[in-house]
């Protein structure tokens, strides 16, 4: 069995740096825009694969970068989206037979994201 998943976010994003030119550089930013989902899975002859499309409706974000020299840095962040998916489509092909189901999605719900990580930064 095969199985992969991949999720792409685009949109705008307005970021402040509170201390841009200090040691200890503390920001937060805000972001809008849209997100795609893809998953699939083979099993033989046998493969599905799910599309999601919608907007992503808000996004936050903050955390924190410690210089390391002049042009380098490196800190945590946190990041947190709300989206509501508009699209779906699905594609199995079962030996052979393909099947498409899909389309406006009509009763959708919220989703949400938390992203927890560590950023490098580049500062020109």
């Amino acid at each position: 069995m095969n199985c992969n998943g991949l999720s792409l976010r685009f949109g705008g994003l307005v970021q402040y740096n509170i201390r841009p030119a200090a040691t200890v550089n503390p920001w937060v930013g805000v972001a809008i825009g849209y997100e795609i989902a893809r998953s699939s899975g083979t099993n033989g002859k046998n493969s599905v694969e799910n599309r999601l499309a919608g907007l992503e409706l808000a996004h936050l974000m903050a955390g924190v970068d410690f210089r390391l020299g002049p042009l380098f840095g490196i800190g945590p962040f946190a990041d947190f989206a709300l989206g509501q998916y508009s699209t779906a489509e699905t594609v199995q092909n079962a030996g052979g037979r393909v099947t498409t189901l899909g389309g406006d999605i009509a009763d959708s719900a919220l989703h949400e994201w938390v992203t927890l990580g560590a950023r490098g930064v580049f500062f020109p």
